[in-house]
């Protein structure tokens, strides 16, 4: 199944009382490898210890062998980066994504008039921990980025010519979708614009990182058409992504004169 496809189902099921732990431990073996030589990237590249570090990946059931880990230091100092697997033999290549320090940076926190982020009945999690996952997930959007393109067009039943961009910037916390429809077809904008949220909205649901409790990150997405363009804070997708806001009233919110 696609993943715009299956964001679509996932988006609709009923979402649990409690979002998920900021890291997974992971208990497959080449993981295991590249957590360890990944500390040892971090300890030996940048001269610091890697405090907290985890990694995602591979994804044997989707056939892919990308491998996304990051590092939290005490210091707030987030690393990400990439490899692929190593099929066993614990050799890596790593390639730095992100190298950047979420605490106190003023174009990565939200200001006092935003409310609180929504938290579990089990407690906020630790600040720094729940932001740097929230950028570990942003990356692996980024790696997944073209696939995701590739959906959007395939399923769009003709009315999606090309996608001009999908990416996450870490810098601004903000998911942004870009499209170009088929000239040919007369297709309102806010209607298309409304499928194409619902699609996105999987990565609002409580299941997943952006949703973390103690996050001062609050992702955002921006969708372009053509020339319309739409822009969703953080509360504005979690009304979406928990089904509380109509069509009209969405794009009332997001649509910029």
């Amino acid at each position: 199944m696609s993943g715009v496809a299956l964001a679509l189902l996932t988006a609709l099921a009923a979402p649990p009382t409690d979002p998920p732990l900021p890291v997974a431990p992971g208990e497959a073996p080449e993981r295991r490898l590249a957590e360890f030589s990944f500390a040892m990237f971090v300890t030996l590249e940048f001269g610091v210890d890697p405090g907290a570090f985890t990694c995602a990946g591979p994804d044997a059931d989707n056939d892919a062998d990308t491998i996304t880990c990051f590092a939290l230091t005490t210091e707030g100092r987030v690393i990400i980066a990439t490899t692929t697997s190593s099929n066993g033999t614990g050799v890596f290549d790593w390639e730095l994504v992100s190298d950047q320090t979420i605490a106190g940076d003023p174009s990565v926190t939200t200001t006092t008039e935003l409310p609180p982020p929504p938290t579990s009945e089990g407690g906020t999690a630790p600040t720094n921990e729940s932001d740097a996952a929230i950028l570990s997930y942003g990356e692996e959007l980024n790696q997944s980025a073209e696939a995701t393109a590739a959906d959007f067009v395939e399923y769009s039943e003709g009315a999606i010519r090309i996608v001009n961009e999908f990416a996450w910037d870490a810098a601004t916390a903000t998911v942004t979708l870009d499209v170009t429809l088929n000239p040919t077809m007369v297709i309102d904008h806010d209607r298309v614009a409304w499928i194409l949220v619902q699609a996105v909205k999987v990565h609002w649901v409580r299941t997943e990182p952006f949703r973390l409790a103690g996050a001062t990150l609050r992702p955002a997405f921006v969708l372009v058409i053509g020339a319309t363009r739409y822009e969703s804070n953080f509360d504005l997708m979690v009304q979406v992504a928990d089904q509380l806001i109509s069509r009209e009233d969405w794009a009332t919110a997001a649509r910029q004169a």
